[in-house]
């Protein structure tokens, strides 16, 4: 997953920086780092992030 696509995603939630991280049991700091390329997105980071957007499509 790249910086932009996590942070399309994030928008895409509907979440800010602070939710994104609280959702991710993550520090918003890393979050931004996430988004900006500064740090690698994890590939569990990744997949958690899917299933957050697949359980918010669900009607």
């Amino acid at each position: 997953m790249t910086p932009e696509e996590f942070r399309h995603m994030r928008l895409l939630l509907g979440f800010s920086v602070k939710e994104m991280a609280r959702a991710l049991n993550a520090d918003g700091r890393t979050v931004r780092r996430w988004e900006s390329g500064a740090r690698q997105i994890p590939a569990a980071i990744d997949l958690e992030l899917q299933q957050l957007y697949a359980e918010s499509q669900i009607p």
